[in-house]
């Protein structure tokens, strides 16, 4: 995907406006993931490809920094790695969700992600048995998923 196509997408779904350089700076502090440059040609210039799922990740970064909850660049940068090593089932990953503050970042991430990729709404909900928090997102056919 192609930077003015991640930038028209985001206008277009979201009413988000950002510059290029607020998305070079979402990468360069780690809140979304690294894009490849590609060469045209001698003194033709280059383009900039992003992955295809990059857009999901940049509403959340974008709505962590500018929403009603906020956090900063590192904690959400700390958060995006964290559940990629909870996706990769790495062992070590576990033990940084003592960190409260992570672990809501965590959670918040997911939400705004969930909610870009689907287009639906989630749910965050209190789990009295467990006293704590869980996702509960309702898909467009009716079925639930808890995270």
């Amino acid at each position: 995907m192609y930077l003015q196509a991640v930038l028209s997408e985001l206008e277009s779904k979201f009413n988000i406006k950002i510059a290029q350089s607020t998305l070079r700076n979402y990468q360069n502090d780690g809140l979304i993931p690294p894009a490849k440059r590609i060469s045209l040609g001698r003194w033709k210039g280059t383009v900039t490809e992003y992955p295809n799922d990059v857009v999901p990740q940049v509403y959340a970064a974008y709505m962590l920094q500018n929403g009603q909850i906020t956090a900063k660049p590192a904690m959400i940068a700390r958060a995006r790695n964290l559940i990629a090593a909870i996706q990769r089932k790495d062992p070590e990953a576990g033990t940084a969700l003592s960190d409260m503050l992570l672990w809501m970042v965590c959670r918040l991430w997911l939400y705004y992600v969930v909610k870009a990729s689907w287009g639906i709404e989630t749910f965050a909900e209190w789990d009295q048995d467990k006293q704590g928090y869980y996702i509960r997102i309702v898909d467009t056919d009716g079925k639930m998923y808890v995270y």
